[in-house]
């Protein structure tokens, strides 16, 4: 039996059996009536079976032809992927790569995924903006972010991907001057924490100063100018070098998973090949 060497007579035979009509076919490949009906009827030979059966409207498969045309789907299928996969594997992705995070997340992880990244996909431009969390969760459901790098929050019904654990911690100077909270922003886990805290405690007394975020509060507390509450993974070093000391141990503080957020609906193709690098 005489087999094609080419693919052409199977991807013609495979529009037709989609659009179940040679004229619809042949307009849609760009070919002429005649040349589809030579194809499938070379075709026909070459397999020595009948595909298809022609009415007066259009055609239908035989019950061979139905078994052709799944296998001729999922083929040209497998090839569509594999040119997928070695365009992205000579780099050739391209398009728009956004994510939100806080400042102290950029530095500790972030910067390292996106360096490895750009190596690897230069042509794909990237956007890393800072904002609270609220807000950029915000963006992630309308598309405007493809990734928020923050902790988990239980309450955010949005696919996670987890990245490191820390425990938060009440930090100070140790010679500080003035009793006050430094709090961050409304719209934060931080800040709700911090509230509990003050809440709790019957401390809605104490003087409080609200900034923007944990760079400003850590800078606050640097220059002894009260108490504030962030994750221990951003004060370790100033712990470890007595610059700054614990205070509140005995409050129970949670410990924080700090991932990925993304929103599975809304992912580009450089959102899809930037998890890779999430994940490792």
């Amino acid at each position: 039996m005489e087999f094609l060497t080419s693919l052409d007579n199977y991807n013609i035979f495979y529009e037709v059996a989609k659009c179940k009509n040679i004229t619809k076919a042949s307009e849609k490949l760009f070919i002429s009536q005649p040349a589809v009906s030579q194809a499938i009827k070379k075709l026909e030979e070459n397999l020595g079976a009948n595909l298809i059966v022609r009415l007066k409207k259009g055609i239908e498969l035989t019950p061979l032809g139905q078994k052709i045309f799944e296998k001729v789907e999922l083929g040209l299928n497998n090839l569509l992927a594999i040119e997928a996969l070695i365009n992205e594997e000579k780099g050739l992705i391209s398009g728009e790569l956004k994510i939100g995070s806080g400042s102290n997340i950029a530095r500790k992880i972030l910067c390292e995924h996106v360096c490895e990244f750009i190596k690897k996909y230069p042509s794909v431009n990237v956007e890393m903006s800072e904002g609270v969390q609220s807000q950029m969760l915000a963006k992630l459901k309308t598309g405007e972010l493809d990734f928020v790098i923050t902790q988990k929050n239980e309450d955010i019904n949005l696919q996670f991907i987890p990245m490191f654990n820390t425990k938060y911690c009440f930090v100070k100077s140790k010679n500080c001057l003035a009793d006050k909270f430094v709090l961050i922003s409304e719209g934060s886990f931080t800040h709700e924490l911090f509230i509990s805290f003050i809440k709790k405690n019957g401390l809605e007394k104490t003087p409080v100063v609200q900034v923007a975020g944990y760079k400003t509060a850590l800078e606050l507390v640097k220059r002894r100018i009260g108490t504030t509450l962030l994750p221990k993974y951003i004060v370790q070093d100033l712990l470890d070098e007595n610059v700054l000391e614990v205070v509140y141990e005995n409050y129970a503080l949670p410990t924080i998973t700090f991932g990925a957020y993304y929103n599975k609906n809304l992912q580009t193709p450089a959102a899809k090949k930037f998890m890779e690098y999430l994940y490792n």
